[in-house]
């Protein structure tokens, strides 16, 4: 009976040690560590380097460094400094340079919209050659695509350029687009303007049809050059021919647009 009353009260002593020390541990004794457990906040971000204000508003750049290793800090961006660049010996010239580079890749990052299935991009270029050859570039400030329909891709800020094989250039910018990325048809939809050489041309709609090799310029039609002025309800330019039908209410007149 003795023996274990002297046992109960061994483990009762026990488990009271045990529980002071871990009191002890965590509450009082994290100036010394003695367990290693130091506020991560302090001991991941460590300051460098005060490099100076951004000359635009004046924040402050600071070159700072954590487990991962060296980074910049500016606002609440964060822009990792390459391991060929000493972190102690960079610019403001280097780091202005990282943080742009790291605003542009934030700007272009995919953000998906789990709500509606969509995914949204901005600041986007695509770049493709037509069944003839010739090159084009186009670009989008903004663009989303459907979930299971990534071929097709909706745009705003529409901006492009196509480069012939004779060297000519066809610009054409508009405030919507869609693009089908298999096909690389491109529509060009509200406030289209397109410039041709001299020939300035303005309308509601413009399709680049890259199967057909055709353009199709339709809605309030309006062409400037120096030769004039033309009003139409569409024009078709035959890409592969090198014509122009000029369609109105009246008639069909066809015109070699190439000498």
């Amino acid at each position: 009976m003795k023996t274990r009353k002297r046992n109960i009260f061994l483990i009762q002593v026990l488990l009271f040690l045990l529980a002071t020390l871990l009191i002890y541990f965590t509450y009082y004794n994290k100036e010394n560590d003695v367990l290693g457990f130091l506020d991560k906040k302090n001991q991941e971000n460590k300051i460098i380097k005060e490099l100076g204000k951004h000359p635009e508003d004046k924040k402050p750049v600071r070159i700072m460094e954590n487990e991962y290793g060296p980074y910049i800090k500016y606002k609440s961006l964060t822009a990792k400094i390459p391991e060929e660049i000493n972190p102690n010996k960079i610019t403001m010239k280097e780091a202005l340079s990282l943080i742009e580079k790291k605003i542009d890749y934030e700007k272009t990052k995919i953000e998906t919209t789990e709500q509606d299935n969509i995914s949204k991009f901005s600041n986007v270029q695509y770049k493709g050659i037509d069944l003839n050859g010739n090159r084009y570039i186009l670009k989008s400030k903004k663009a989303e695509f459907a979930k299971g329909k990534s071929e097709i891709i909706y745009m705003n800020g529409v901006d492009a350029v196509f480069y012939f094989k004779d060297g000519t250039e066809l610009y054409v910018t508009s405030k919507k687009g869609v693009y089908n990325n298999k096909t690389n048809d491109i529509q060009f939809k509200q406030e289209v303007s397109s410039k041709y050489l001299d020939n300035l041309i303005t309308s509601e709609n413009l399709d680049f049809f890259n199967s057909k090799n055709l353009l199709e310029v339709y809605g309030n039609v309006k062409g400037t050059s120096g030769k004039g002025t033309i009003l139409a309800d569409n024009l078709k330019i035959d890409i592969l021919k090198k014509t122009l039908d000029i369609k109105n209410k009246d008639n069909l007149i066809d015109v070699n647009i190439y000498k």
